[in-house]
């Protein structure tokens, strides 16, 4: 229940049309012990899920940094404020969308979206419903 919760909350804090779904679908419970599970392998996540920290915690320590740049598709090369966050990225080679370079400098960063936090809020009302 607890993983479901997870997966519930990423998804609702979905910004970009597109999403693959992959981070959600890379949180799983797994047993760690006899008695314990442990949700969210942080082993799989960096090798299938590499940007989940930044996802979760937020991104400010990239802001002034260069990255290898692609393309948001569908997109513009500069969009407005109200629709900056249409289109899908894709690393390197052109999909037809906003222009590409290189490389691009980050000059915002991504928000928190603290998944992880109010997944661990809910654990009581997750363990009450699961003694039910």
């Amino acid at each position: 229940m607890t993983a479901q919760e997870m997966k519930n909350n990423i998804k609702a804090s979905l910004q970009r049309p597109g999403s693959t779904g992959n981070l959600a679908n890379s949180i799983f419970a797994e047993r760690i012990s006899e008695l314990a599970y442990g949700v969210g392998n942080i082993s799989y996540l960096d090798e299938n899920a590499k940007y989940w920290r930044a996802i979760n915690y937020g991104s400010n320590h990239m802001v002034g940094k260069q990255m290898p740049a692609g393309t948001f598709a569908p997109g513009i090369a500069k969009p407005d404020g109200g629709s900056f966050r249409a289109g899908r990225f894709y690393e390197g080679v052109s999909q037809g969308g906003s222009m590409w370079s290189p490389f691009v400098r980050i000059d915002k960063p991504i928000q928190a979206h603290n998944y992880i936090e109010r997944t661990i809020a809910k654990l009581s009302s997750i363990a009450e419903r699961a003694k039910k």
